[in-house]
């Protein structure tokens, strides 16, 4: 996992407003979601012409779907809580999304409905 310089890790972790056990509002999990991305790549993502970008060795090349989902799974943990033998602790691994959460990132109208290029810097 990537860590910033001061050892901060982006961990991408589900909530939402809970008025039953196991329901996740979806509205305020895909703004958490597109937060934590927009925060772990920060240095490198970046919207260009209206487009994502990514500038990596002094280099911008437009973001296709298969290079946000790599870049994500390289900068995003997700966070688990396991039970080993009656021991609780929490499990990080990377936050693999699929072809379409990508995409619902990036298609979303707006900051408030979870835009990913809403959130990022405008080069």
């Amino acid at each position: 996992m990537s860590e910033t310089p001061n050892g901060h890790r982006y961990v991408y972790a589900q909530r939402g407003s809970a008025p039953r056990p196991g329901f996740v509002d979806q509205f305020e999990d895909q703004n958490n979601l597109a937060s934590v991305i927009a925060d772990a790549t920060r240095d490198v993502l970046v919207e260009y012409n209206g487009r994502l970008s990514i500038v990596r060795g002094g280099k911008r090349i437009d973001a296709s779907i298969e290079d946000l989902c790599a870049l994500i799974a390289e900068r995003v943990e997700v966070q688990k809580l396991v039970s080993r033998d009656g021991v609780d602790e929490l499990v990080y691994s990377p936050c693999v999304l699929s072809h379409a959460q990508v995409r619902a990132l990036l298609t979303a109208d707006s900051f408030k409905s979870g835009s990913l290029p809403a959130r990022v810097w405008k080069a």
